[in-house]
């Protein structure tokens, strides 16, 4: 199923790229935890949880830096887990301003679908929130 958990995560920032939420929430758990690493505010997110979260998440950071495109720069199946290191751009709602980040996401994913969702700054703290080491 590992292969299979590669795809839900590809899907995933397809559907978000296009902005057809309707779609990338068929791949999430109800329950879905989603743990962004920075809130639209730019400080520590707080854990958003299930559909009703993720999509609050993603209209808050709409409001403050308009529509961002995700680019995956690699994808690995970690098992039970999938590894991406993106990057992510868009440009301030209100400023103007382009804004880029370079990040790594966890997926956990479980019976088909991701059960959570983690950013991390790190490879390394992504590995090992995962439960590995490189």
């Amino acid at each position: 199923m590992s292969q299979e958990n590669v795809e839900i995560a590809r899907r995933g920032y397809e559907a978000w790229n296009r902005d057809d939420m309707e779609s990338a929430l068929r791949d999430l758990d109800p329950e879905v935890e989603w743990l962004p690493r920075l809130g639209a505010a730019g400080v520590r997110a707080t854990l958003y949880r299930g559909h009703e979260g993720v999509l609050a998440y993603k209209r808050e950071v709409e409001e403050a830096l308009g529509a961002i495109q995700v680019e995956v720069l690699s994808i690995e199946d970690l098992g039970d887990h999938v590894l991406a290191h993106i990057r992510a751009s868009g440009q301030g709602s209100a400023s103007g301003v382009q804004v880029e980040a370079e990040g790594f996401h966890v997926w956990t994913m479980h019976a088909g679908r991701a059960v959570r969702f983690t950013t991390y700054d790190r490879r390394d703290e992504a590995l090992e929130a995962a439960g590995l080491r490189e």
